[in-house]
């Protein structure tokens, strides 16, 4: 759990690299862990929030479940991140 909280905090770093940065975190066990054991089918929220933080740190390719929902979150992360 620790390990992919530290890779998302640092993602800037990766993309500062000039590569594409593909995240795929949807409904990853760490989510289940930080949100207190949920198991898969109520882990969106929580996967919305690590697609928001990767989009917010330049990560330009996400693999997800939810499309529909995770759609209008990147939108509304992009809008803010990137002016």
């Amino acid at each position: 759990m620790r390990h992919n909280c530290r890779l998302l905090r640092r993602l800037d770093a990766l993309v500062a690299l000039g590569y594409p940065v593909l995240v795929g975190v949807s409904r990853k066990h760490f989510i289940g862990q930080l949100l207190g054991g949920r198991p898969v089918e109520e882990r969106l929220f929580g996967t919305a929030a690590a697609v928001a933080l990767a989009v917010a740190a330049g990560a330009r390719l996400l693999r997800v479940h939810d499309v529909a929902a995770l759609r209008d979150v990147v939108a509304v992360a992009e809008a803010v991140a990137r002016p």
